[in-house]
């Protein structure tokens, strides 16, 4: 049932935490598992998405820059809370 609704939530909304994230931290597992986990969920479910965008013509290479211009300031962001959060 699960699965279920977190493939329609996923499939109609393209956004793969909501009904991920809560199901995989409810598992009690270690930190380091669920970042694993969750790693290769999103990575899963993206591929999917970014195949079926490229085949409706949605997911065009021009779109590239202003998706860099996203990315950088979010592993920026990463980058630096890396580096406050290190003892």
């Amino acid at each position: 049932m699960i699965g279920v609704v977190t493939g329609l939530v996923t499939g109609g909304t393209g956004v793969f935490v909501v009904p991920a994230g809560p199901l995989s931290s409810g598992a009690r597992s270690k930190k380091e598992d669920l970042v694993q986990a969750l790693g290769l969920l999103f990575t899963v479910s993206t591929v999917p998405l970014a195949i079926r965008l490229a085949r409706e013509n949605t997911f065009a290479v021009n779109n590239i820059a202003s998706s860099l211009f996203t990315v950088v300031p979010a592993l920026l962001g990463m980058w630096i809370g890396q580096a406050v959060s290190a003892p």
